[in-house]
């Protein structure tokens, strides 16, 4: 998460832009000044499975694509300033910024990273927020659309993961003519609106059928249709991070290689290569990014609905088929029980104990489980131990 330390919201530095400047130069204005930083990363919890370690590194290059939004808005609701700022480089820990000329009255700030981004779906421009109800600000994730239904799966609409997107929010900040304000000893956090879930699996079972021999052992998951399937999420929030009620046939689908013996991430990309408990049989791992959601309990509606899809080699005997003549995508599937809020981190240690399905099962199949989770922040891992079918 990031730091915002200080001063304010609203700022005019070397690299300061204005998207709209808003009253600027009238009678009855202030100054206010804000500074920002990353925060420090949590710790882990240990399970069943020893933990991973390795964390998304947190950067100003690699995490923030784009300029900074700072908005500042009135008692009514309304957008009143509009700021955009330039990150700043790696090296800088804290940047502070000072926004000069801003109209005297009272104010709620927000401050937004990664809000125009390509991977996020937004039907509004910075530059003509002026005036605008900041109840307009709707993100959306990017649908997917050369996404195919599997056949037993039925209508399905998939979307890409969604950027990372960051906000923060200070309320009642007041400006006061003809001075300046400055909160530089009261900090408040840009933290991330969404959470990441991550799979790691253990393929050491196999079996016999009536139909023939299986080893979850020939199913590779370094291949690049590998995928997840993460149904049952939500598809839009809003300027509070408020995230809307999902749908059971909206899915995040994330297709590549999952990470693994000779196919680990590029230097730099995780805080250590601690990733997987090679010892007690974990092989492959993922992560995905999702917003928040799920449900918890025997009504819980809003379960995620997980689906892991991995490559077999011919011979080897999906659930109720025969044998594969040759090689194919095979399917599992289970259901969390948990709720996952934003900034939070979710990791699945998922046993493949049975063969894997033909087809895609459908959003109402929960697999052979339901699996508890507790919630942890966002640099924080916690593990859960799960079986699917």
């Amino acid at each position: 998460m990031f730091i915002l330390s200080a001063a304010a919201m609203l700022a005019t530095v070397s690299c300061q832009k204005d998207a709209q400047r808003g009253h600027e130069g009238e009678e009855g204005t202030g100054k206010v000044t804000v500074s920002f930083g990353f925060g420090n990363a949590g710790s882990t919890q240990t399970r069943a499975y020893t933990t991973s370690t390795a964390k998304p590194t947190t950067s100003w290059s690699k995490s923030i694509q784009g300029d900074l939004l700072f908005l500042l808005v009135n008692a009514d609701g309304d957008i009143k300033v509009v700021k955009t700022v330039t990150p700043p480089s790696d090296a800088t820990v804290t940047a502070t910024y000072t926004f000069t000329n801003v109209t005297s009255g009272d104010y709620t700030g927000y401050m937004l990273a990664n809000y125009d981004n390509a991977a996020i779906d937004i039907e509004w421009d910075a530059a003509s927020l002026i005036n605008t109800p900041i109840d307009a600000l709707i993100f959306k994730l990017v649908e997917n659309t050369t996404y195919t239904e599997g056949a037993e799966e039925g209508v399905a609409t998939a979307y890409n993961e969604p950027a990372e997107v960051f906000l923060a929010v200070r309320p009642a900040t007041n400006v006061v003519a003809n001075s300046e304000k400055d909160y530089s000893s009261d900090p408040f956090q840009l933290a991330r609106v969404i959470s990441l879930m991550r799979v790691r699996l253990n393929k050491n079972y196999s079996g016999v059928s009536t139909a023939g021999a299986w080893d979850n052992n020939d199913v590779d998951f370094n291949v690049t249709n590998a995928a997840m399937r993460i149904r049952r999420t939500t598809t839009s929030f809003d300027y509070t991070g408020t995230i809307g009620n999902p749908v059971m046939t909206n899915l995040i689908y994330s297709e590549g290689a999952f990470f693994g013996t000779g196919n680990a991430p590029a230097a730099g990309e995780y805080t250590t290569n601690v990733y997987l408990d090679t010892a007690n049989g974990q092989s492959d791992w993922t992560d995905v990014r999702i917003l928040p959601g799920g449900d918890t309990g025997a009504t819980g509606q809003y379960k995620f609905n997980i689906v892991i899809s991995g490559l077999a080699e011919a011979g080897y005997t999906p659930a109720g088929s025969a044998p594969l003549a040759n090689a194919a995508l095979v399917h599992w599937v289970g259901t969390v029980d948990s709720k996952i809020t934003a900034n939070n981190i979710l990791e699945l240690n998922v046993n493949l104990t049975t063969q894997g399905l033909p087809e895609v099962p459908p959003p109402t199949d929960p697999g052979s489980i339901d699996i508890g989770a507790e919630l942890m922040p966002w640099d924080q891992i916690i593990p859960v131990e799960m079986d699917v079918r």
